[in-house]
């Protein structure tokens, strides 16, 4: 019997972002040269550059959410990873909101 896969479908905003983060993949270009990026890739766009650098704004602040996004699980990982409360040596038992992890006795770090 055949496994059904799922498949991801995408809206045209999140494709204009992954291509973003495809060309840009370290830091967030600027509008314009993301705008300039999107023109390039997308040349028979009605409305022209200024369409493109509107776009632009909305995939780069859905870059800056995902790169803080990734930053912030990346801080609150190690904690979780066998890290011990370093006032008194157990291991953590959960985390904040903020990614801290705390011990059964109450130690926040």
């Amino acid at each position: 019997m055949p496994t059904a896969t799922i498949q991801e479908t995408s809206t045209p905003l999140q494709d204009i972002e992954a291509r973003l983060h495809e060309r840009f993949p370290n830091a967030p270009p600027s509008k314009e040269e993301a705008g300039e990026f999107l023109r390039k890739q997308f040349p028979h766009m009605d409305g022209g550059i200024s369409i493109a650098i509107a776009l632009a704004a909305l995939a780069l602040q859905g870059w800056q959410v995902y790169r803080s996004e990734r930053d912030r699980r990346r801080e609150a990982k190690p904690s979780m990873d066998g890290d011990t409360c370093p006032q008194c040596g157990e291991p953590p038992e959960r985390t904040t909101v903020d990614g801290k992890s705390v011990c059964k006795n109450g130690h926040t770090w």
